[in-house]
């Protein structure tokens, strides 16, 4: 089971310098008032903040360190982005769920190429590999009754009913 996952669209509150008059001086009046409510909290922790930089600063002085030595494996980077934080919590047209579509079958695609080409210049035998392949970039599913014949990028399906005896 493939699951996708994709950054939506910037939530509208932060898209403000797109709108006409998005940069006026109503906006720009509005975001100095939330600014001034903000600076007590600010200017309370950033005593607790100087006081740990520099005790973080004393620590590597005196330890002697000259440089910082990265551990191999392990995640240095931030949980979170700034994007993600700002991201929307769904898509707002049928427009942007059809392009995560296209692009996660895009980079599906190419996934299973660069497996594929790994395994054939080992001499990995792939075709077992191929149809599971092909299964999945057919978007192939079983139904009630059904099977699925995978050929190309085609996808084509046999009803196995006794009573329709055709095919769909």
């Amino acid at each position: 089971m493939v699951v996708l996952v994709a950054l939506t669209p910037c939530e509208e509150r932060f898209r403000t310098i797109d709108q006409v008059g998005g940069a006026g001086v109503h906006h720009v009046l509005g975001d100095v008032a939330r600014g001034a409510l903000a600076a007590p909290f600010h200017l309370a922790v950033a005593p607790g903040n100087l006081v740990r930089a520099v005790t973080d600063l004393i620590t590597v002085t005196l330890s002697g360190w000259t440089t910082v030595r990265v551990k191999k494996g392990y995640d240095y980077g931030a949980k979170v982005s700034l994007r993600e934080m700002g991201a929307s919590e769904a898509t707002s047209d049928h427009m942007q769920s059809q392009d995560i579509t296209k692009y996660g079958r895009m980079v599906e695609r190419r996934v299973l190429a660069a497996v594929l080409d790994f395994l054939e210049d080992r001499g990995v035998d792939v075709a077992e590999y191929r149809q599971h392949s092909l299964t999945i970039m057919a978007g192939a599913f079983a139904t009630n009754g059904a099977t699925v014949n995978v050929g190309g990028d085609a996808t084509g399906f046999q009803q196995n009913n006794a009573t329709d005896g055709g095919s769909v």
